[in-house]
């Protein structure tokens, strides 16, 4: 199994006319994300990505991609979450620390909601992932969501009990932008921070984004933070 880049020019009309591997340029495994680009091939929003296995050509959901490359830095690693998490969040939301964010309900509620953040993946092209220390401690989690009741794409993060005052969330924050706003191809995100929670927005301002007092928000008691592909460029 191989990774290549699609040529210029391709889409899903002419597919056919790129089916030889000498118009593609080879690329390894690991760096498979970093040629994932939107509109390339075939129809809709979604980003794709081009794998040629065994002489054919395949196109793939980006998180497809994701699942195969764990973005890193010397700080944290982000990977696809995995069932044995589950009870890591269910520890986290019976704690104080979760008191200003969205608690699910009840057991069922939390699956639920740890489910999507793994289903969306495949349904919009975005999702959560765990943040991974190098010593490989699951040490909370940051997502790009877009629920029915978000009136836009947020960018979320938390951290478990143990793991904050150690640039983990920012780390791994910045990671998810750096992907969200290059191989991800969007262009704006936003954050819904709880007003009391002064920690989360003071991340937010670290991570570049600012106050939208325009935008619509979905709960009264949270502030708007906007982060933008282009202020994150020119930082």
């Amino acid at each position: 199994e191989e990774w290549w880049t699609l040529p210029a020019g391709a889409s899903a009309a002419n597919m056919t006319a790129w089916r030889r591997p000498a118009r593609f340029t080879k690329m390894a495994p690991e760096n498979a994300y970093l040629f994932a680009q939107p509109g390339l091939v075939g129809a809709g929003a979604a980003t794709k990505m081009v794998w040629v296995g065994s002489g054919a050509v395949y196109t793939l959901p980006l998180h497809r991609a994701v699942g195969l490359y764990a973005p890193a830095n010397a700080r944290v690693t982000l990977r696809q979450q995995r069932l044995s998490d589950l009870d890591s969040f269910r520890a986290f939301y019976a704690t104080p620390r979760a008191a200003l964010m969205d608690q699910p309900a009840s057991a069922s509620a939390l699956w639920y909601e740890f489910a999507s953040d793994i289903g969306s993946w495949a349904l919009i092209g975005t999702g959560a992932w765990a943040i991974e220390t190098p010593d490989g401690q699951l040490a909370g989690q940051v997502a790009i969501l877009h629920p029915p009741h978000f009136p836009e794409r947020e960018i979320g993060w938390l951290l478990f009990d143990g793991f904050e005052g150690r640039g983990l969330a920012f780390a791994g924050a910045s990671l998810a932008l750096d992907w969200a706003f290059g191989p991800g191809g969007l262009d704006t995100l936003v954050s819904y921070v709880h007003r009391d929670n002064r920690r989360s927005a003071a991340l937010a301002q670290r991570l570049g984004a600012v106050v939208d007092p325009s935008a619509e928000c979905h709960d009264p008691a949270d502030v708007v933070y906007r982060h933008s592909a282009a202020a994150r460029a020119a930082a």
